[in-house]
């Protein structure tokens, strides 16, 4: 959720600041907050975040099993199979593509 989040403030935080009247300083202020958000949003992350995760990413791998080999064209076509993944997907495109 971050994603869409971060796309949406982008889009919102710019209206907030700036406008047809907008001169030098206020552009500053704009930029300055919204180096103010990044980081403060982007410290705990840094502070609490371990190198690795917790666990294995796969099942495979937390019980000793080997990686099936997988080229692009199968991986792409079982994504597109995935119907959460197909929401997400869609859901990306119609954000990015507005």
């Amino acid at each position: 959720m971050a994603m869409p989040l971060g796309t949406l403030t982008s889009f919102l935080l710019p209206n907030l600041f700036l406008d047809d009247k907008s001169n030098k300083d206020d552009f500053h202020l704009y930029v300055l907050v919204q180096t103010i958000i990044i980081t403060g949003l982007s410290l705990p992350a840094l502070i609490f975040l371990r190198e690795q995760p917790p666990s294995p990413p796969t099942v495979l791998l937390k019980e000793g099993g080997t990686m099936i080999p997988m080229g692009m064209f199968e991986s792409i076509k079982n994504l597109f199979k995935n119907r959460n993944y197909i929401y997400l997907f869609l859901s990306f495109n119609f954000l990015y593509g507005l």
